[in-house]
C-alpha cells in the first residue's frame, strides 16, 4: 500500500502458476483481477510507490532458457492497470529481485540470476520510460535476498550478501544522486556462515539503514541466527 492509500496485493499457486494481481485506488474497491503471466517460476511480489504508482515483479523460466525467461515487470501510474511483461534480464530464468518506487514513479530495480554473472545489476526506468542498466555492483555475490531504496533526487541504497572464503557479508552501497556513480561497497559488521538483506530504506537528510540476517551453523542441525541494523554515513 502507498501513502495516499492505492494498493495491490498479488498471489500465485504450486498448482496453477498464473500470476495474478488486483489494484485499489484511495478509498475505493479493488478492481477486477488481471493475470500477468500463464506461468512463474517464483512467487510474485507487489511494491505501490509514495505517489501511488504500483508494480509486480515475477520470474519466468523454461528448460531449456528461451529469451523471454527472467525477471518480469508490470508497472501501473495511479489509477490504472497494470501494463505488460517488461523484460528486466532477458533470458534471465529465476531471478532474484528487489524494487523501490520513488514518489514521481521511477524505478529501481536490483537484480541477480545465474546467467548473467555473479554481481548485483541495477536496472532504472523514469515515470513511463523503459528500463536500461545502470551499474553492476559486488564481485562475488551469493545469490541471496537483495534490498533497495531510491528517493525522487536518485538517492539509492542497495544492500546484498558478499561471499567472503566459506562466509558471507552483508554489503551495501549508497548512490548519491541520478547519474551519478554508486560509492564503494561497504561491509555491515562481521562476516557470518550465511548472511540475507531484509530491508534497505534511505534516512532523510543522509546515510541509510541496513536490516539483515546473519546465521551460523553450530552443528549439523543446530543454526543460531541473528537480526541486525547498520546505518551507512
Amino acid at each position: 500500500m502507498g501513502e495516499p492509500g492505492d494498493a495491490v496485493v498479488t498471489w500465485s499457486s504450486t498448482a496453477r502458476p498464473s500470476v495474478w494481481a488486483a489494484l485499489r485506488r484511495p478509498g475505493g474497491g479493488f478492481r477486477p483481477a488481471q493475470r500477468l503471466s500463464a506461468a512463474a517460476s517464483d512467487a510474485p511480489r507487489a511494491v505501490v510507490g509514495a505517489g501511488g504508482t504500483a508494480a509486480v515483479i515475477y520470474s519466468t523460466q523454461h528448460v531449456p532458457l528461451r529469451g523471454d525467461d527472467g525477471l518480469q515487470l508490470h508497472r501501473a501510474a495511479s489509477g490504472s492497470r497494470l501494463g505488460g511483461a517488461e523484460h528486466v534480464n532477458p533470458g534471465g530464468g529465476v531471478t532474484i529481485g528487489d524494487l523501490a518506487i520513488t514518489p514521481n514513479g521511477d524505478v529501481t530495480v536490483a537484480w541477480l540470476d545465474r546467467v548473467h554473472g555473479a554481481r548485483v545489476h541495477v536496472s532504472d526506468a523514469r515515470a513511463g520510460s523503459a528500463l536500461s542498466i545502470a551499474a553492476e555492483l559486488g564481485a562475488n555475490v551469493s545469490p541471496r535476498s537483495l534490498a533497495v531504496d531510491a528517493d525522487d533526487g536518485g538517492r539509492t541504497v542497495i544492500a546484498w550478501s558478499e561471499r567472503a572464503g566459506r562466509s558471507e557479508r552483508a554489503t551495501a552501497a549508497i548512490r548519491p544522486a541520478t547519474g551519478a556513480p554508486f560509492g564503494p561497497p561497504t561491509p555491515l559488521g562481521h562476516p557470518w556462515r550465511a548472511a540475507e538483506p531484509q530491508l534497505a530504506r534511505l534516512v532523510p537528510g543522509g546515510g541509510a539503514l541496513i536490516l539483515w540476517k546473519g546465521s551460523r551453523y553450530t552443528g549439523p542441525t543446530a543454526r543460531r541466527t541473528a537480526l541486525a541494523v547498520a546505518r551507512l554515513p
